[in-house]
């Protein structure tokens, strides 16, 4: 593999400076239960920079490409997780003593 010649985190502070603006926007598109549109910017914020290291120049892809299928599919997966409660049967168990319904 090729020796790196590059400061990775200016790069990587760069990049995010970079995307602001698509961040922005692409988060303005989704409401989803629980996140703020901050909290949905930090989220995507988070995950490119976790995904920086995959991106090739060499595949062909532009980096803003890259980056806004990331942004894209972060999203996709938040908005599935926020589901999962609504779908999970409750476990907790509920008392129903003669004292709750009383003497019927």
């Amino acid at each position: 593999m090729d020796e790196v010649d590059y400061d990775i985190d200016l790069w990587s502070e760069w990049s995010i400076k970079l995307l602001e603006g698509d961040i922005s926007y692409l988060c303005s598109l989704y409401n989803i239960r629980g996140y703020e549109q901050e909290d949905l910017q930090q989220e995507c914020r988070i995950k490119i920079w976790k995904n920086l290291h995959q991106y090739d120049v060499d595949y062909g892809t532009s980096f803003r490409t890259w980056s806004s299928k990331v942004i894209r599919n972060q999203l996709r997966d938040l908005l599935k997780y926020s589901f999962y409660d609504k779908r999970r049967i409750s476990t907790e168990s509920v008392i129903m003593s003669s004292a709750f319904w009383g003497n019927v």
